[in-house]
Order: structure tokens, then sequence, then C-alpha cells
């Protein structure tokens, strides 16, 4: 038994069942990365079995991600205070609830009240997956676990619409989300034998007033943009998003400034590694789920393809991610990860310029490539920025670091 200071890598037990701790953990992500792009190949078959409108059929995807992003830096700050496995368990016991709830819905209503629950589950898995992959790996391994984490983080949203479409084919809508339960048992029992506890050594008090504040600045922001196109951003409703979302988002940093014990501590900012790396992430997802979304849509109602085909079209993208990301940490230590980011943004670029030329009569090698562009470009890019942001952060703050990398 290690002492309650000793690093967990330093631990022999858990060093030696570390790599299958990094698969349990990027199964986990997977799973919860799959639901923000997943249920998108459904939609036309949800909008015809519940007589959902157009409004709820948008917040079927939305409300996933709106809980989703409010409740990350709050969920890591409490993984580490409280320990990382648990806030995993107790996380993907609130996903499968949700799942639940969402796909045994009778209801557009119920559909959202799933998903709401859902993205609430998800918040808390998804920082506590990285944080135990940095705290079980040694420094010397650490970037290359860190890789395979962020490859799988990719290639969740490709693998997500795969696994919907496979469904939509041999069972009904609620298949898509009812499928996770048995996969979450199986995740927990897993995570019960292979992970070890892990929390902040220090036990830092928490940061209330930051928690609430970031809540509700996170969420105003995500409500505000989502809102924005259908309600018009001029709209009364729109303005009180920003409007709410700036002064709690500045009352954060206040906050955060003056803390003795900041859940945020805002320093970290001054680190390239973290700041840089945050930019790349930002920017690289921004892309991918945009993609992903419309994608989906094109592939269905411009190509006619079947919710299935349209998932398998973009099977390049999950295998290149998967493929190149756990590559992106030995092309960084050579040739520096600043090289190798601006080599993926490149790679992302290529691809979409290749679909800016598509057409409903294009075969689909064309569109293959460019899937597989933009698949490289991502794993090159979200591994060494994801990297450098954890490398940045002390062990005691890994579920916070992790939670700023996934928000």
């Amino acid at each position: 038994m290690t002492a309650p200071h000793t690093p967990l890598y330093e631990d022999p037990h858990i060093h030696e069942r570390r790599w299958m701790i990094l698969g349990v953990m990027a199964a986990s992500l997977t799973l919860v990365v799959m639901s923000v792009s997943g249920l998108n190949v459904a939609l036309p078959t949800i909008q015809e079995s519940l007589e959902a409108s157009n409004s709820a059929l948008q917040w079927i995807i939305d409300s996933y991600a709106l809980v989703f992003a409010g409740l990350l830096l709050m969920a890591g700050a409490l993984g580490d205070r409280f320990g990382r496995r648990n806030a995993l368990l107790v996380g993907l016991s609130i996903f499968a609830t949700g799942a639940a709830v969402g796909g045994l819905a009778a209801s557009a209503v119920q559909v959202i009240a799933g998903r709401v629950v859902m993205g609430a589950g998800a918040a808390f898995v998804m920082p506590a997956t990285l944080s135990l992959v940095t705290t079980v790996f040694p420094p010397d391994e650490r970037r290359r676990a860190i890789a395979v984490w962020a490859g799988f983080a990719g290639a969740g949203a490709a693998i997500g619409p795969i696994v919907s479409g496979t469904l939509l084919e041999a069972f009904w809508w609620g298949s898509a989300l009812l499928v996770n339960i048995p996969i979450v048992i199986l995740l927990m029992i897993a995570i019960a034998m292979l992970a070890p506890h892990s929390r902040d050594p220090h036990n830092t008090p928490l940061d209330p007033a930051g928690t609430v504040l970031s809540l509700i600045g996170i969420t105003a922001l995500v409500f505000a943009i989502i809102e924005g196109p259908n309600l018009g951003w001029t709209n009364p409703g729109v303005l009180i998003g920003f409007g709410t979302a700036a002064l709690t988002l500045f009352g954060f940093v206040a906050r955060q400034r003056s803390a003795a014990h900041p859940m945020l501590p805002l320093e970290l900012f001054g680190d390239l590694r973290f700041a840089v790396g945050s930019a790349v992430i930002t920017v690289t997802f921004f892309a991918m789920i945009g993609f992903f979304f419309l994608n989906t849509l094109y592939l269905q109602f411009v190509r006619g393809y079947s919710a299935l085909y349209a998932g398998l079209a973009a099977v390049p993208v999950a295998v290149m991610q998967v493929w190149v990301a756990p590559r992106s940490s030995s092309l960084s230590d050579r040739f520096g990860s600043g090289r190798v980011i601006a080599t993926g943004f490149g790679f992302i670029a290529a691809g979409f310029a290749v679909l800016t030329m598509a057409t409903p009569q294009w075969p689909y090698l064309p569109l293959g490539f460019a899937y597989a562009l933009l698949g490289t470009g991502m794993g090159i890019t979200a591994a060494p920025a994801t990297g450098n942001i954890m490398s940045a952060v002390p062990d005691a703050k890994a579920g916070v670091g992790s939670a700023v990398n996934d928000t």
C-alpha cells in the first residue's frame, strides 16, 4: 500500500494494470462522446414517431450539450475533491438513468428530459476519465496515454452515428439510447475492479461561489449561442443570455483572482501550454462537432443515404483519428507540438476544402478522402493539445484541468 501522497503511478499494482485502466477510460469516454452526435441520424425517425416539432428536435440534441458544458467545471472540481473514481461511477449511473428515461419516452419532452439527465452524467464522466489517465501513468508515458485518450474522444463522435444507424436498421429509435445501459453496467464492473481511488491529496476546500458562477455563466453562454440562430441575435432572450454570461463569467474571473482556494487557478492560463492548448481544442472540436451534425443531415437528406449508411460513410474519420492520435505524441517529441498541431490544422482545412466542392452526384471516394483528411487532422491536433493542457496542470487539479479541456 502506497503512502497517501505517493503518486499512483508508483504503486506497482496500479502500474501493472495501467493500460487496462486506459482501455476502460477510453471506452467510458467514447460512450459519452458518442451521445453528442449519435442521435443525429435518428432525428427523422423521432420526428415521425413522436410528431416532434423542429424546435423539439433541436433541443433533443442541444439539451445534452447545454447541461454537459455547464456542469463540466463543477464536476471536475468535485472529482478532485471527493474522488475521480467515485465521480466516474456516479456519472455513469446518472448517464444510464437518463438513457432509460429518454429511450422509453412517449413524447419529445420526455426525450429531452432524458437527454438533460444524460448530459449531467456525462459531465462527471469525461473529466474523471482524463484525470485518472493522467494520474496512473508515469510522466514518461503520460503523453502517449493522453494521445490515445484524445484519439477516442474524437473517434466517439464518428462512432455514434454508426452505432445508432445500425440499431435503427433493426429496432426502433429508442434503442439508440437504451443500448447505453448494458454498456454502462459492464464499464462500472470494470471500473470497480481496475480503477484506483484518486483525488486531490491536499483536500483543498471547494469554491462554492466560483462553482455557481461558472455553472450559470457557461450555461447562459451556450444557451444564447444555441438559440441565437433560431430567435435572432437581437432577440431579448438571447441578449439576456449573453448578458448573464458576461456578468457571471466576469464575476467568476474576479472570484478566482480573490479566492484563497480557487476552483480554477487563473495563473494556469499564463502557461502557454495550457492557454494555447485550450484554444486549439476549442477550434478543433468546434470544427468536428459542426461537421458531424451537418454531414449526417447532408448524407441523409441530400444524398439519400439511410441512417446506417450515413453512419458508415464517416468511418474514415474515426479510423484515422484512432490510428493517428497515439502517434502524434512521438511526432511532437521529434518536431515540437506547435509544428504538429499546425500540420493537423492544415489537414483539417484541406478536408473542408474538398467538401466545399461536393455535389450530390459525387461518388463516395472523394468524400471518403475528405473524411480521411479530417480524421487525420483532428487526431494530430487534439492529442498534443490535450497533452499540453494536462502537462501544465498539477496532479491535484487534474480533474479541473481535464474539465477545461472538455468544456
